[in-house]
């Protein structure tokens, strides 16, 4: 449930809309779909009204986590998953990575990926890099899909 642009996040698409790793049969190629994602949280009132909301219209997102932001909120963590959403990363704070050292952007992630993997019992394998920000000495280092996008909204001014 990624936006279809050209690229790696396209290719992300049709695997999350499946759900299980293998491109959607039922999305035919080249529809552009849209996307629910959510960064920054969990917060411990918003995303709770969230993800009721997404509940009661049977909606799924994908949630892109900062570490800093589970301590808490692991119950909302857990919500998430029985619910069905993607989990991915965002980071353990939100700076732009490209600007950090790569050995501690690369901390950053992987303090952020065991955290969600100690609450979901999964490793995630989705980053959404805050500021959009990405490079290839990070692609390189980590085993994740970075998933970018193509609109800003603006929702954050």
């Amino acid at each position: 449930m990624l936006p279809a642009a050209p690229g790696p996040a396209a290719e992300a698409d049709a695997v999350l809309e499946a759900g299980e790793g293998e491109p959607c049969p039922t999305v035919p190629a080249g529809q552009k779909l849209i996307a629910l994602t959510f960064d920054d949280g969990p917060h411990p009132v918003c995303t709770k009204e969230l993800l009721d909301g997404l509940r009661e219209r049977n909606v799924k997102a994908s949630f892109f986590l900062l570490g800093e932001n589970i301590p808490g909120n692991e119950q909302l963590i857990r919500q998430m998953k029985e619910d069905g959403h993607l989990i991915g990363t965002h980071c353990y704070r939100h700076v732009d990575l490209t600007k950090e050292d790569a050995e501690t952007a690369i901390s950053m992630i992987r303090k952020t990926n065991r955290e969600i993997e100690a609450v979901t019992g999964e490793e995630p394998v989705y980053i959404r890099p805050p500021y959009g920000k990405w490079n290839g000495q990070l692609e390189d280092s980590l085993d994740m899909t970075p998933v970018l996008w193509d609109i800003d909204t603006l929702d954050w001014k």
